[in-house]
């Protein structure tokens, strides 16, 4: 909805994503853009399903009633290099496995049917539709169908002819065949797939090998590398120590130290790999802990890598968030142990972050969103907002309830689960650094949800005061006065009206509506 208000306040052509999954469990096969599709609305999958559905329809509505220009796509399942190791889809679920040595997971009798199209075909598809004239929706997707048995044979002929087959009880409402009829695409788009499964796949599986094994090998190298420092620092506190030099000695014993707790982070890293265990890098936050989710007893790098994970998992009844609150157990990234929530491990000593918050369950060597010195003394929580604020705006801002818990007023990106910067304004309220400073680079200098300035205006006030007083008024409009709000103060004065702008007779503020006509004083 938020998107296709934009599309509408900006006049931009709209591309709505839809899914294969619009079709259910289907009745008519292959799958032509008419079919309507047999959804059980009330199972497991149903939430994903119905959802794109009604995504479909409020785009038409947006295209029928407002003149949106629109265009929908309807995905089939599609694979390719920089896919998420783990993100729970079939293709992608199989190389993983097989590159591993583990029992590639068929759910069911292995029967069902799926279609594969490559990552290039699907961007190829996607170009042409909205570079063209017709709005869809269009089946994207690759024509070509195979069982899951015949899946996992093929990855068994790109990987390792002995990889084995576990099969596994069929999650519910699982659709028995998918295939998309293309002729659509073909007529109106002048699209067809190029890239066979077999001919893809290998492709896949080269990224996958390099980023699975890749990064063993380079600890591997740098093992050797330290453990030669190690010795050579052993040696010089050896030497130091008989020269009695120690000042000297005290300095190798820390080149040492850093050598040893570098060897240990090392070992957890090989340890992972060889044991099988999720190599978990948290990408959005600098930290040296990893967290063991309570609903799934799964281990990630933060909640953003679990939410992500367990999103892209292709039972829709197995999807979930993690609550943040509610983790209780972190495993330390340099000794690996296992333990309950806090700042420092119990085992080694290491600050699992130069910032911890004991409300949030948040470390981090960065805050997040307010960027402050990397020391918690810089950090309170300011519980009313519902987030960590930094230290110098404790009484020195406007406390709004849950400012953290809602959209960005500029691009509607949920706040407290956002990766980007975030600024308090002085009204109190929040949105991205990014948003706020592209809003004043276009001179809107008040909130978008208050209409409060955002700054001091004082300078900007003086400098229209003057440009009023040069400014004279037709003479039928001098004496003219009219009702106004200040959206600074909210206080309401009368004052006399000008074309420039009518100023609070309280703050003195040129942030103010108009809340009567302007009317000529009583005789």
């Amino acid at each position: 909805m938020n998107m296709l208000g934009l599309a509408k306040r900006i006049n931009a052509r709209f591309l709505i994503t839809s899914t294969s999954e619009v079709y259910g469990d289907p009745l008519e096969h292959p799958q032509v853009e008419t079919y309507w599709g047999n959804v059980n609305p009330i199972g497991v999958r149903s939430c994903y399903d119905e959802g794109k559905r009604v995504a479909e329809t409020l785009t038409m509505d947006y295209h029928r009633g407002l003149n949106v220009e629109v265009r929908i796509a309807r995905i089939f399942n599609t694979y390719g290099p920089r896919m998420c190791l783990d993100d729970g889809r079939v293709v992608s679920n199989f190389v993983a496995q097989a590159l591993r040595k583990e029992p590639m997971t068929v759910y069911g009798d292995g029967k069902q049917t799926r279609s594969f199209q490559y990552v290039s075909d699907l961007v190829e598809g996607l170009m042409r539709l909205m570079e063209g004239e017709h709005v869809g929706p269009f089946n994207l997707g690759n024509p070509g169908e195979f069982t899951m048995l015949e899946l996992a044979k093929v990855v068994q002929d790109t990987i390792d002819p002995n990889a084995k087959i576990e099969f596994r009880p069929n999650t519910e409402d699982d659709p028995h065949k998918r295939k998309p009829d293309i002729s659509k695409a073909k007529e109106l788009l002048g699209w067809q797939p190029m890239v066979p499964l077999r001919e893809g796949l290998p492709m896949m599986v080269s990224d996958f090998r390099q980023r699975i094994f890749g990064d063993l090998k380079e600890a591997t190298t740098l093992l050797g590398t330290v453990s030669l420092g190690w010795i050579s620092s052993l040696q010089k506190l050896m030497d130091k120590n008989e020269n009695e030099q120690k000042e000297e000695s005290q300095n190798a014993y820390c080149a040492l130290t850093s050598h040893v707790f570098l060897l240990v982070e090392l070992r957890g890293v090989m340890l992972r790999k060889f044991t099988g265990l999720k190599l978990c890098r948290c990408k959005h936050y600098r930290r040296r802990c990893m967290i063991r989710a309570p609903c799934c007893n799964e281990v990630y790098g933060c909640r953003h890598c679990h939410n992500e994970a367990t999103n892209m998992l292709d039972s829709i009844a197995d999807r979930h968030d993690i609550v943040r609150y509610d983790v209780t157990q972190v495993i330390c990234s340099v000794c690996d142990s296992e333990q309950p929530v806090a700042r420092q491990c119990t085992n080694c000593g290491v600050n699992m972050g130069e910032y911890y918050c004991e409300i949030c369950k948040f470390f981090d060597d960065d805050l997040l969103h307010c960027r402050p010195p990397r020391s918690s003394s810089t950090v309170t929580i300011v519980v009313s907002a519902g987030s960590c604020y930094a230290l110098s705006l404790r009484n020195n801002h406007s406390c709004v309830e849950n400012s953290m818990r809602h959209h960005c007023p500029i691009c509607y990106e949920y706040l407290f689960d956002s990766l980007k910067d975030t600024t308090v304004m002085k009204c109190g309220h929040t949105m991205h650094s990014e948003c706020c400073n592209e809003m004043l680079k276009r001179s809107s200098f008040s909130c978008p949800i208050c209409s409060k300035s955002v700054m001091d205006m004082s300078r900007v006030w003086q400098r229209l005061d003057e440009e009023i007083e040069a400014t004279i008024m037709p003479e039928d409009y001098r004496q003219k006065k009219v009702w106004i709000l200040c959206n600074d103060c909210n206080d309401t004065t009368e004052a006399i009206f000008h074309i420039m702008g009518q100023k609070c007779g309280h703050c003195r503020s040129y942030n103010t509506r108009t809340i009567s006509p302007p009317v000529l004083p009583q005789e």
